[in-house]
């Protein structure tokens, strides 16, 4: 039996159309608050790429509140150059991806399997990536 890379899921990332609606459903409905909003942009973050290649002009809205021991986090895209706004064009709203805590394992078997980076940005000292993992395991997974 292999070795787990993945240690532990953190966070389920939701591409919406609306912020302020998906926001108010998760309060009024399911009674999930408080959440906290930032805006992902170049003034937020450095370095930001996707599909390897840096872009400018990158903006979306992101809502996060935590759940148990994993948090939501709420995906508005507003400029039309990242992964969350192709996704949210090809697939509609729905799960974008799974923050994982992962350990070198994880790494070492992105590169041996040759699965693609959709997407990195440094948020103020951390640097998250989206992996390409669709075709193993249904879903997107993102790095910290």
């Amino acid at each position: 039996m292999t070795k787990p890379v993945i240690d532990e899921i953190l966070q389920v990332g939701i591409v919406v159309k609306d912020i302020d609606q998906s926001i108010s459903i998760w309060e009024n409905l399911y009674g999930i608050s408080p959440w906290e909003i930032m805006h992902v942009n170049q003034e937020t973050s450095r370095d930001i790429k996707v599909y390897g290649q840096p872009v400018d002009g990158y903006d979306a809205i992101l809502a996060m509140s935590k759940v148990g021991q994993m948090h939501i986090e709420l995906i508005q895209p507003i400029s039309d150059n990242s992964d969350y706004y192709f996704f949210l064009r090809d697939h509609g709203e729905g799960i974008h991806h799974l923050a994982i805590k992962h350990n070198q394992g994880f790494l070492n078997l992105i590169k041996e399997r040759d699965i693609k980076e959709l997407g990195s940005a440094v948020l103020g000292s951390t640097f998250c990536a989206y992996y390409d993992t669709r075709k193993d395991l249904g879903f997107i997974t993102e790095t910290f």
